[in-house]
């Protein structure tokens, strides 16, 4: 009899064991892409573990072994969560992160690499690029670490588990989150953008307020010959505001594919590999982008089906360095743009190629309380330009009281090689290139002419991306 126990009691070790080998075997080391391709139709995020138990297990006979069977389900956004215990285990997004929970609370993410960056970063690992970690035990802030150990930001979480407020590395507030009982409203603090969601799913954006001035609203429909989700912008066509840009995205909101302008011309297209993004388009002004794993990578201008690279960006795994446009060989300067923590420009600089010397910061920063109550004569005066630039910069100073920005600010950024000075707004995005008076340095490339007067072209995409072994992915457009 006392054998007996003993036998029974070692097997059910034994099974116990085994079932904790198939869940450490199963589901620790998983691939991101080869997740079950149902779609779940979710409830809101605070009713995932009640949903899941209620979910079909993946491997029955494990139930058998291991009454804490874990559970995959899938959210509204196509995201993977495997459930075990009534509790989040970890997360798989469409594009290959991996994020890990330990009672239901972050705790660090991993990316499925794509692209190999020397020994140090192999295609097909799974990178650990963040850390989260709440600032004290009764708070519902979280301290967000890069594979560094550096601050890259916070996040505030309510007692319900709702994300209430995204914020940089300095712990100033970028995003705000306001819910409700049909959905819920995402603030952008830096551009005064008030977005609106209803079932995960983007409704409309609106300037100022809540109440603001529409600018985008998003529409599930047919617009030139393909149906789908997609974002329609609204803006002064020269005559009134009106619908002026259409954008194709997914069924969930996240993934934009190509653009078109009112006239039916598409002016931007976009190609991704398994959710995530590799390639921009600017059909306008001929520009490309690249991305890699964490973003973009190379950006330059397109010309008879040649890539012309201007920046070319370094990267030390997520975190991103600095960015350096070479020119040509006969010219013995480079540019240097430096990034913050945010991955904004700290600052461009100037050096020599041969020593590296720094010879000027081309970046000038203007604060919007600097100039707020300068005209464009006195804008001229006051920065000794030209009333050409002068314009520009009061035109700014308009558009950011109009939208109540008191504490925007812009730089520019003075190419000497192309003769040009682009502004730049605090979100890193330019606004305006300026051609300037001044010599310019012979390069490779042909001057910049009017997209409507360059006539049709054939742009690089699927035989160049093809060379660099990518597959590519595009809808049926």
């Amino acid at each position: 009899m006392k054998i007996r126990t003993i036998y029974k009691k070692g097997i059910g070790a034994f099974l116990f064991l085994i079932g904790i080998f198939f869940i450490s075997t199963s589901y620790a080391e998983v691939n991101p892409y080869n997740y079950r391709k149902d779609f779940y139709r979710m409830p809101v995020w605070d009713r995932i573990e009640e949903k899941s138990l209620l979910e079909t297990t993946l491997n029955t006979k494990l139930r058998q072994l291991v009454p804490q069977t874990p559970v995959e389900v899938k959210d509204r956004e196509g995201n993977v969560v495997v459930i075990s215990g009534g509790k989040r285990r970890y997360s798989i997004s469409r594009d290959g992160t991996v994020t890990y929970y330990a009672n239901n609370t972050k705790t660090h993410s991993r990316r499925l690499l794509r692209d190999d960056d020397g020994d140090d970063f192999k295609s097909g690992e799974l990178y650990l690029f963040r850390t989260y970690q709440r600032e004290n035990p009764s708070s519902g802030r979280f301290v967000v670490f890069n594979e560094w150990g550096e601050i890259v930001g916070y996040e505030v979480w309510g007692l319900d588990n709702k994300l209430l407020e995204r914020q940089d590395h300095l712990g100033r507030p970028t995003y705000r989150y306001e819910y409700d009982d049909t959905g819920y409203w995402e603030h952008d603090l830096i551009n005064d953008i008030w977005k609106r969601y209803e079932q995960e799913i983007p409704v409309e954006e609106r300037r100022n307020s809540k109440e603001g001035e529409i600018i985008a609203h998003w529409e599930k429909g047919e617009f030139f010959g393909i149906r789908g989700l997609w974002r329609i912008e609204r803006d002064w066509n020269g005559e009134r505001v009106a619908d002026v840009r259409w954008t194709l995205y997914d069924e969930f909101g996240k993934e934009l594919y190509i653009t078109y302008n009112a006239d039916g011309a598409v002016i931007r297209r976009y190609t991704w590999v398994k959710h995530r993004l590799i390639l921009e388009e600017d059909l306008q002004n001929f520009d490309y982008i690249l991305h890699n794993d964490f973003g973009r990578f190379e950006e330059g201008v397109i010309w008879d089906g040649e890539r012309f690279s201007r920046w070319e960006y370094h990267w030390e795994g997520s975190k991103l360095v600095d960015a350096i446009n070479n020119y040509d060989d006969d010219v013995d300067f480079y540019d240097r743009r430096v990034y913050d923590l945010d991955n904004k420009v700290i600052r461009t600089e100037r050096r020599d190629k041969r020593t590296g010397r720094l010879m000027v910061i081309l970046n000038e920063s203007i604060d919007f309380s600097e100039v707020e109550d300068l005209n464009v004569e006195e804008l001229a005066e006051y920065f000794n330009i030209d009333i050409q630039l002068a314009q520009v910069l009061f035109e700014w100073i308009e558009e950011m009281r109009r939208r109540g920005k008191v504490g925007a600010s812009l730089f520019g950024q003075l190419d000497f090689a192309e003769a040009t000075l682009t502004l730049f707004d605090e979100n890193n995005q330019p606004f305006s290139t300026l051609r300037l008076n001044m010599p310019t340095i012979n390069r490779n490339i042909p001057d910049v002419v009017p997209a409507d007067d360059r006539g049709s072209r054939e742009f690089f995409l699927k035989d160049d991306l093809k060379k660099m072994k990518i597959d590519c992915y595009q809808p049926n457009l």
